[in-house]
């Protein structure tokens, strides 16, 4: 329930755990955490329930830096964080829009932080290989809400092939 609807003490410290949460998982703050503790952040947002869409938008660019390659920034999450991490919204994905959970798990790719000049499609796609499988497992997870996922990625992909090719 929603501050301010009859629960008290029990909302606004759920409130303030989402907002602590949501601070430890900005990029920056997330990169300086010890391992132990990126686990457990990305955890509780399994746990808390019904991201707000800044903690969306936060492990969405943690998973886009993702990767085990050698070529991530340093501090960025390993591709375990950024399985752990699409496991966690989708425990939740029932409490968040299907339009929000789409636009997480595309950015979650880091496809869109390719640009066009930088490569042909094919080589962003495959160049982000780790991402493009936790969004296909994502999509496979949907079972029946597949389609609605499904139908709600397709402007998300337009938007950004429009951004770099259009």
């Amino acid at each position: 329930r929603a501050a301010g609807d009859g629960c008290g003490n029990s909302c606004r410290l759920l409130a303030a755990l989402r907002g602590s949460v949501g601070a430890l998982l900005e990029p920056d703050a997330f990169a300086a955490l010890p391992a132990g503790l990126r686990w457990e952040a990305i955890a509780l947002v399994g746990a808390l329930g019904a991201p707000s869409s800044a903690i969306l938008d936060a492990l969405a660019k943690i998973c886009a830096r993702a990767g085990t390659d050698g070529t991530a920034p340093a501090g960025a999450a390993t591709d375990d964080e950024a399985s752990l991490a699409y496991d966690a919204v989708a425990h939740v994905r029932r409490e968040i829009s299907v339009g929000a959970y789409a636009t997480f798990i595309v950015a979650g790719t880091g496809v869109d932080s390719v640009r066009a000049s930088d490569a042909s499609c094919v080589d962003i796609l495959f160049s982000r290989d780790a991402g493009v499988a936790r969004l296909c497992g994502a999509l496979a997870g949907a079972g029946g809400g597949a389609g609605g996922i499904a139908r709600s990625i397709g402007p998300v992909v337009e938007n950004w092939l429009v951004g770099n090719y259009g």
